[in-house]
């Protein structure tokens, strides 16, 4: 079980990195032809994909300043509790 750990803890270091492997993947397969569809039907699931993944990336990292004022480092922002 240690690869899979090790792409948890890379998914969980690098939410961005991870989520543009998926899209890319995703493309991959369809210009491969093993996932056959038109351009129309590959810009949806672009679109739905990259919101989806958008969400969980931003779920995934936490602000570093506070947004009422971005030029000063926000003391009281912690990060949330990890989940295992």
């Amino acid at each position: 079980m240690r690869p899979v750990r090790s792409v948890t803890h890379g998914v969980q270091n690098e939410p961005a990195l991870a989520a543009g492997a998926v899209m890319a993947i995703v493309n991959m397969l369809v210009v491969f032809q093993v996932w056959p569809m038109s351009a129309e039907q590959l810009s949806a699931v672009n679109t739905a994909v990259a919101a989806v993944l958008a969400v969980l990336v931003r779920h995934a990292v936490r602000p570093t300043v506070k947004p009422a004022d971005d030029t000063q480092p926000a003391d009281d922002v912690h990060p949330a509790p990890a989940t295992r």
